[in-house]
């Protein structure tokens, strides 16, 4: 009977879609041909023994021995053995009993086990069926079977770190699928499946029920990235193990895999508003957070293996699908490196350790599409030496990196690598992440990323009312950090990150670049800090020209009472200036006079063994090796200081600025109970605490804004990689304000001048009008385009960037800030909770207005240009927080 209530429960939403699913599939796919219902049945057997060799290494997944990846295949089906030998020999560990009808009398509970070992052991066991597939070995995969059965394993009793690993058990029911009774594919369908309206869980009916109706509400939409993490492959598992007897069975069967199909180019398809897990910007989301610490690898590893396990078949899917895939598979690797993930993307785990899972994305997303991306062989060039032998977990080694598939996929594309003939090599550029949101610039062995958080976009998940306060502490990660972190400059793609901000002692408070009350960790706790904090601000974002030159600035405004710091503001920009970075915040205000404003300028982990070993360097050229050491420098001239990491630092006069390098004591990033209960938040501040604090020697640095300050100001330049010596001659020139001057410093405007540069940048908080501030004139809305016919609000904030390059020849880029995206509700399905669904970013068009006589050097979609006088109005349209970059020439 359960195969026909499978069909029932299916009918409703694949029937009705089955012809237009049909037709999408078709199209999804690059080639021309249409494929009948018979040919499709077809194919799916041979998926369905695809992905048997896929874990097996069989098949198309062989590797020859003349393949550059040959060893990395033959050690990857030699673990894979030793996984299935393994399994063979933990079976007596279940102390399985049978009676002599062949049913299970005793045996193990499983919820006394580890559940880990038991998914590890029950797919080791799945592939003993194939690489030992004696009578013996197929006994013990049947007895196992009925053990899952008898011990009532539920999906519906999995707690959530248990659920992250469905991928797992979707793969070994599938690999047991030729010894499986109607019983236990029964059991299997009825675990893999599970319930649509199961809360927090991300079975195959639910994912089937995304890809047929979208987000259902805040809590599907919110978890989409956990359907793809390590499950996507279940979703295929899943169907191939529907019955395929008769007709109507293998009808259902086909409609069931296409609908799968569905979901995941779901995946792939960039995400309207918040919800979702793809980004235009090529980031990609769990929550409403670029998690490159945690699942976002995973989401998009997944997505890989499923592009390329559908390749060269009738669900193949197009490089124009793949192309936000590969787009974040790209930018991941541009922004975080092997063993620094920046600050600012860690949400609730400070750690590194997932972002390894995302090595086998590169060579699986290479080989997805039907044409080579250049830039992604490029930047697995750049990492796959640190690919091979990286680990997270057993279970992580099954999902990511263990299969024979992936190494098939690995010697695929490095042997492409060795034809292009590719070396590592730095990509050197400047990205705007309005979706983060967030800026990255690298130069050769040093990179620079600036953070900031949003109405949309929250600072960090963690926080003392929250269910995981691993970081209880980082409530400022998100208030305009800055972090430089260097690699070795002999091997700057490969080597180690030599400055790595995630370490243990750090002093949450004054991390780089932020501006932020100065509160201890007891105080954090004490103030009972809440988590997931948005700001009432859409002034976030930035663009960038010319992969030289950036701007990104950060409103930091309407803190929510959560935060305890009321009244307090700044307005934040961050010029990123080819071998320079520009700082500039104004309107830095509080009405707390609990404690001080500080702005950060370094924070640096000092040799623990010998802190004297790591200098700091000031503006009489001397080496401040002591520890404890405290200064406060005189504000009555320029100042000048080289970090202990070798990033030199410009202040002008008048700013109050203090030393010191010290031993630091911080309460660790720790797991606390979980009662999110007034009484629980009690318990929590008790445990936290009592916390054994993590001590390390730092040297830090920050401008010293006071208690309740009004208006406040500072000013700096960040030089990365720079000696004194050159940080004098940089001095002796800006102070003639000769490198970069400021046009204006407001609440509404920072303009800068770079004049080595011949460029002009302008964080506009506001519209814009002025006479003699370099050739931008005015800037203003023209016209906010409704969204799905209905108004939505926007409000002005423009980071536009101007660059003279040859005579008559300038380009201009211009971000309008907003995302303008609609929070509403759902009433199709009977939903009707509040924020239940974002729409997408709603465009406007802003009108600019620049001095002389200009027109586009080719045609532009979304841009007119008309003259008046000896000015140019150039109407553009904006959408996503993303540069539009135009080409002008003087007529």
């Amino acid at each position: 009977m359960k195969p026909l209530r499978y069909l029932f429960l299916f009918s409703l939403l694949i029937c009705l879609n089955s012809c237009q699913t049909n037709t999408e599939s078709a199209k999804a796919n690059n080639s021309k041909k249409t494929y009948s219902h018979q040919e499709k049945l077809q194919w799916l057997q041979q998926l369905e023994q695809r992905m048997i060799h896929k874990h097996s290494g069989g098949g198309e997944f062989t590797v020859s021995k003349a393949s550059a990846g040959h060893e990395i295949y033959a050690d990857s089906v030699k673990q894979a053995k030793k996984l299935a030998q393994k399994a063979l020999k933990n079976y007596p560990n279940y102390k399985i009993e049978l009676n002599d009808s062949g049913s299970v009398i005793k045996g193990n509970d499983w919820q006394k086990l580890n559940f880990d070992q038991l998914i590890e052991d029950f797919y080791g066991l799945g592939l003993a069926l194939h690489f030992y597939p004696k009578q013996e070995n197929q006994s013990k995969v049947r007895s196992f079977l009925k053990w899952l059965r008898w011990t009532d394993l539920k999906s519906s009793e999995l707690d959530r770190k248990q659920e992250y690993y469905l991928g797992g058990l979707g793969r070994a029911f599938f690999l047991c699928n030729s010894v499986m009774d109607k019983q236990d594919r029964d059991f299997a369908l009825d675990f893999l499946f599970g319930k649509v309206s199961d809360p927090g869980k991300a079975g195959v009916a639910k994912a089937l029920y995304i890809a047929e109706h979208g987000p259902l509400d805040k809590e599907i939409g919110y978890r989409q990235n956990d359907v793809l993490r390590g499950r996507s492959e279940s979703l295929l598992c899943a169907v191939f193990l529907l019955p395929d007897n008769t007709a109507e069975e293998k009808a259902h069967k086909l409609a069931s895999f296409e609908m799968s199909h569905k979901a995941l180019l779901l995946g792939l398809t960039p995400s309207k508003g918040v919800y979702g897990f793809l980004k235009p910007d090529f980031t990609a989301s769990h929550h409403m957070y670029n998690y490159v610490s945690a699942y976002t690898p995973q989401g998009l590893s997944s997505l890989a293996a499923m592009a390329s396990f559908m390749r060269n078949s009738p669900w193949q899917f197009s490089d124009d699908q793949l192309k936000y895939l590969r787009g974040a598979a790209r930018e991941l690797h541009f922004y975080a490196h092997h063993d620094s993930v920046p600050l600012g993307l860690t949400g609730r785990m400070f750690s590194n350790d997932m972002l390894a899972q995302s090595y086998s994305l590169l060579p699986l997303a290479s080989i997805a599409g039907q044409e080579d991306d250049l830039a992604l062989l490029q930047t697995f060039c750049n990492t796959y030496r640190k690919a091979i032998g990286t680990q997270y977990s057993p279970l992580s080694r099954l999902n990511q990196q263990g299969f024979p598939a992936y190494a098939s996929a690995y010697a695929q594309t490095l042997d492409k690598v060795k034809k292009l003939q590719l070396k590592p090599k730095t990509f050197e550029k400047v990205s705007s992440y309005p979706y983060s949101p967030s800026m990255a610039m690298q130069k050769n062995n040093w990179t620079a990323f600036a953070k900031g958080m949003s109405k949309w976009w929250w600072s960090y998940e963690g926080g003392i009312t929250a269910s995981n306060p691993q970081a209880v502490y980082g409530i400022y990660k998100s208030h305009g950090s800055l972090e430089i972190t260097y690699r070795n400059p002999v091997d700057p793609t490969g080597g180690k990150t030599l400055n790595p901000s995630i370490r243990k002692g750090m002093d949450m408070a004054h991390l780089p670049g932020i501006t932020a009350p100065a509160r201890s960790s007891d105080d954090m706790i004490n103030d009972v800090i809440g988590s997931r904090l948005k700001i009432n601000s859409t002034s976030v974002g930035g663009a960038s020209l010319s992969d030289k030159f950036g701007l990104f600035m950060f409103d930091l405004k309407n803190t929510p009472k959560e935060m305890k710091d009321p009244g307090f503001t700044a307005k934040k920009s961050y010029f990123f200036l080819g071998d320079k970075i520009v700082l500039l915040g104004t309107g830095i205000n509080s009405d707390s006079d609990k404690y001080p404003i500080h702005t950060t300028l370094f924070q640096n982990h000092l040799n623990q063994e010998e802190p004297e070993k790591s200098p700091i360097v000031d503006h009489l050229a001397q080496k401040i090796t002591a520890v404890p050491y405290s200064n406060k420098l005189a504000n009555s001239s320029t100042s000048l200081l080289i970090d202990a990491d070798g990033t030199a630092y410009y202040l002008p006069a008048g700013q109050d600025i203090q030393l010191e390098r010290k031993n630091v004591n911080w309460a660790p990033m720790s797991m606390l109970p979980k009662d999110r209960s007034k009484k629980g938040i009690l318990v929590r501040q008790k445990a936290a605490l009592a916390l054994k604090k993590e001590s390390s020697y730092r040297a830090l640095a920050w401008i010293d804004h006071g208690h309740h300050p009004q208006n406040a100001s500072y000013e700096y330049a960040v030089l990365p990689a720079t000696n004194f010596t050159d940080l004098k001659e940089f001095q002796q020139k800006q102070d003639e304000k000769l490198i970069y001057e400021f046009k204006e410093k407001s609440a509404g405007a920072h303009i800068l001048h770079d004049k080595e540069n011949q460029l002009w940048a302008y964080a506009l908080y506001n519209d814009f009008q002025a006479g003699d501030k370099g050739p931008l004139k005015q800037v203003n809305i023209h016209q906010a385009l409704p969204h799905e016919h209905e108004k939505v609000d926007a409000h002005p904030g423009y980071a536009i960037l101007i660059k003279d390059k040859f005579p008559k020849q300038m380009d201009l880029a211009l971000s309008f800030l907003d995302l303008r995206l609609r929070q509403a509700y759902d009433t199709g399905l009977g939903i009707k909770k509040k924020g239940a669904i974002f729409y997408g970013s709603a465009p406007v068009i802003v009108k600019v207005l620049i001095q002389g006589k200009w027109s586009l050097d080719s045609v532009t979609a979304d841009v007119t240009i008309t003259h008046t006088e000896d000015k140019t109005q150039i109407l553009i349209q904006c959408q996503d927080g993303l540069s539009r970059n135009l080409k002008l020439i003087q007529e």
